[in-house]
């Protein structure tokens, strides 16, 4: 701005000079060289300020410090009656933050690698097996044993890889699922650190 205005009073220096005579004064030259090297002063500090702004955006774009927003919470959108081992869908998303979790598949992709934290609740009547598998591995699990109706989560902390696959899965003797406004069947997951 400062450089801008400088840039102003030069042209309307000028402007002036030539309107009241058409030979410039010696004392009007000397002005216009105190004008000049101001600006190359302040064109030199705003080379500067650039420079450092710069350095600043870059130190700001490598920091590890930053973590990306990554995090889901998906839901069954009705009751479900089930008898067989099977990946548990969760089709209706309340929130994607990252993207990672496909609504189709039921399975949560990591975007980045780092330290994750994932939860599932199932509301339902009778007996069930339901864990937290990674890729291959079963990162956890819970067993309810009774004919009542209730619910029940688990969760877990993992190491996740980038492009790494989660869900939940189903071991189920019995069950018929409750999806009511009291209780929801969920899966959810965040990033908690890179």
């Amino acid at each position: 701005m400062k450089f801008l205005l400088s840039i102003l009073v030069i042209i309307g220096n000028l402007n002036v000079l030539l309107a009241n005579n058409d030979n410039c004064r010696v004392n009007d030259l000397n002005v216009l060289m105190v004008i000049l090297r101001q600006l190359r002063t302040d064109f030199a500090n705003l080379k500067i300020q650039h420079a450092e702004l710069r350095q600043e955006i870059s130190a700001i774009k490598d920091d590890k410090s930053l973590l990306p927003i990554v995090g889901f919470n998906a839901r069954l959108s009705s009751n479900e009656t089930d008898k067989r081992l099977r990946k548990v869908i969760f089709d209706t998303v309340i929130t994607n933050q990252g993207e990672g979790y496909d609504n189709s598949t039921g399975e949560f992709t990591a975007p980045y690698t780092g330290l994750y934290f994932f939860s599932v609740q199932f509301c339902y009547e009778g007996n069930a097996i339901y864990e937290i598998y990674q890729e291959r591995t079963r990162l956890t699990s819970s067993l309810k044993l009774d004919s009542d109706t209730s619910c029940s989560s688990v969760s877990t902390i993992a190491m996740v890889n980038k492009a790494e696959q989660v869900w939940v899965q189903t071991h189920l003797e019995s069950i018929n699922s409750i999806n009511e406004h009291y209780g929801w069947n969920t899966f959810s997951g965040s990033l908690l650190n890179k």
